[in-house]
């Protein structure tokens, strides 16, 4: 949050950098890098952003987000759960997150970001 406050326009340089490589997902580290965003505290505009697009990564290579969010520290992985809230109908995130409930190394943080979030499952 800092650079964001201090140089918005290179905050934003190195945020849409890291959302390409993080949505192309070459390696796992990008995703963890775009994530380790949510940890520097989040506004308007910015969480807009990211949840835009890691909305955009759990969707469509859900293996990809959570090999990244493994990797996030155990506080990054706090924040990430405090702030994250789905913009659009959560109804994909929910399947996704569902999905890997079946994976055993996902399944604790998917039932995590299922039940400490403020996703809402209905069915």
């Amino acid at each position: 949050m800092q650079v964001y406050q201090e140089d918005a326009e290179q905050w934003w340089k190195i945020y849409h950098h890291t959302a390409a490589k993080a949505k192309k997902c070459e390696n796992f580290i990008d995703v963890t890098l775009f994530l380790r965003l949510w940890s520097g505290g989040t506004d308007g505009e910015m969480a807009e952003g990211l949840t835009t697009d890691t909305e955009e990564i759990l969707i469509t290579n859900s293996p990809c987000f959570f090999e990244g969010l493994l990797e996030l520290s155990k506080v990054e992985i706090a924040a990430f759960i405090t702030h994250y809230c789905p913009l659009t109908e959560p109804g994909l995130i929910v399947k996704a997150l569902k999905q890997a409930l079946e994976n055993a190394r996902y399944r604790h943080i998917a039932a995590q970001l299922l039940h400490e979030t403020c996703i809402q499952a209905t069915d």
